[in-house]
């Protein structure tokens, strides 16, 4: 369990590195950021936990901008500190 926890961490530490760009993220990073499947994305965006844009005509692409995945990766912090105590 340790191991995990680690592991989760070091993800959301490079994942948090990586939001101080300034283009905006295509779900797919996200997922690969997170170490996590694109579905667990799109469900948090569907959710209301991680906001996105839709870029493009119609159903468009959807598109993460960095301070939205910011609050996001500090709003799982926060939740994941919740648990642990």
């Amino acid at each position: 369990m340790h191991d995990q926890r680690s592991a989760q961490m070091s993800a959301q530490t490079s994942a948090i590195a990586e939001v101080e760009r300034r283009k905006p993220y295509r779900v797919a990073e996200v997922a690969e950021l997170l170490d996590v499947h694109e579905s667990t994305v799109y469900r948090d965006i569907d959710e209301g936990r991680l906001r996105a844009l839709r870029v493009g005509a119609k159903r468009g692409a959807l598109r993460i901008m960095p301070a939205d995945f910011a609050a996001y990766l500090a709003s799982m912090a926060t939740a994941g500190s919740a648990v642990a105590a």
